[in-house]
């Protein structure tokens, strides 16, 4: 992962029933994931799935302060509320990581 001073905060996130369950540091996460979609276009890779990036669980837990077991409780999260998909491609490589937009629906 690039080394950003600053990250995109998807508010659609925090506002919209559907990802109420999220908690901060999966919203974080993601945060942390879309902004490095968003500039990190020169190291950008598309496959049959889309366009992806490798982010190590170690190296997104250093950034974050957490292990790698508790980067895998925000990526399950996020993968549940559509936010995330994984693919391992090749054993004992980073898997793929394919950040997708929120889906919005009415917000009152």
């Amino acid at each position: 992962m690039h080394d950003f001073n600053i990250a995109v905060y998807d508010t659609k996130v925090l506002k919209d029933d559907k990802y109420k369950d999220l908690s901060h540091s999966a919203v974080l996460l993601y945060s942390l994931l879309i902004t490095e979609k968003k500039f990190a276009r020169a190291d950008e890779q598309v496959d049959d799935v889309g366009t992806y990036m490798y982010a190590p669980q170690k190296e997104i837990g250093d950034i974050m302060g957490v292990t790698p077991r508790t980067i895998q409780k925000y990526i399950v999260q996020l993968k549940d509320a559509g936010l995330m998909k994984t693919r391992r491609v090749e054993p004992r490589k980073p898997m793929r990581i394919y950040v997708r937009e929120p889906e919005v629906g009415v917000v009152e």
